[in-house]
């Protein structure tokens, strides 16, 4: 008897979408509504991925963790380091949710059957026309995804 395959997941992949997705929620809300609460809790929610990511993190991320951790701790000790603090967080939630948002993109793009059927068309072009073809078409896919891109950015080139 075979175990099905969502019973086999552990606990930390059953948990990390539903953190990915609640960090991804709460880091918007906070871009269109900044309040108190909801930047605390998009906070919280960007330490909580690292926490879920440590069991396979390398050196180098429990390195950058460890020094992140200290200088926070000791500017706070310091005791002006409650705004740098909370900005620094606000940036890491952002772009973790940033760098989500276009995998995301690059997903759906390479499932996308148009896509395909484009990529299909461009390399079966006859081998004179091959290059030109492949070249333009990725550049022209390259803009779309491009624009994509950019209208993520928005709310950060607006701050």
């Amino acid at each position: 008897m075979t175990v099905p395959r969502i019973l086999r997941f552990s606990i930390i992949e059953r948990v990390l979408p539903v953190v990915l997705l609640a960090h991804l929620a709460l880091v918007l809300l906070a871009i269109v509504a900044p309040s108190p609460p909801v930047l605390w809790t998009a906070r919280f929610s960007f330490c909580l991925l690292c926490l879920i990511h440590l069991p396979r993190a390398t050196i180098r991320e429990w390195s950058l963790l460890a020094l992140a951790t200290g200088l926070a701790i000791a500017l706070l000790i310091a005791g002006r380091a409650a705004h740098p603090v909370a900005r620094a967080l606000d940036l890491a939630a952002y772009f973790s949710a940033f760098i989500v948002l276009l995998t995301l993109i690059k997903i759906v793009a390479e499932r996308s059957p148009a896509v395909e059927r484009v990529g299909m068309y461009l390399t079966s072009q006859p081998q004179g026309r091959r290059f030109i073809a492949t070249a333009f078409g990725a550049h022209i896919l390259g803009m779309f995804l491009n624009f994509a891109a950019v209208s993520l950015m928005s709310p950060l080139i607006q701050r």
